[in-house]
């Protein structure tokens, strides 16, 4: 410690920036090693105009291409389409794409035997 103290008297300006630098590397330590400790899987939110297929099939643990199958879409191109996009090029309300698709997740969670 009196080193620290004499390092500080003969360089105060490079020993105070250590010092800060020392504080914010194990303020982010710390960040760090609470949010791996603490973490806890994503919940479940309602499906939202701008998802894609991908995202929701994920969100309940389905591949995208059963998810895709099930709501009777057509076979997803390489750029994933959202759900105000799928309900655009069908010409229908985006709350009718999201029901199909719900409704879909319930016959997979009905095949799979999941409540």
């Amino acid at each position: 410690m009196k080193r620290l103290l004499d390092a500080f008297r003969d360089r105060p300006l490079p020993t105070g920036a250590f010092l800060m630098s020392l504080a914010v590397a194990l303020f982010f330590a710390l960040r760090l090693l609470a949010s791996v400790l603490f973490w806890s899987p994503p919940e479940l939110q309602p499906i939202k105009p701008w998802m894609t297929v991908g995202i929701v099939a994920r969100m309940h643990d389905y591949a995208p291409r059963a998810l895709n199958a099930e709501a009777g879409f057509p076979r997803p191109d390489p750029r994933a389409s959202t759900m105000a996009e799928i309900a655009r090029a069908r010409g229908v309300p985006v709350e009718a794409v999201i029901a199909e698709l719900e409704a879909a997740l319930s016959r997979l969670d009905a095949k799979e035997g999941r409540p």
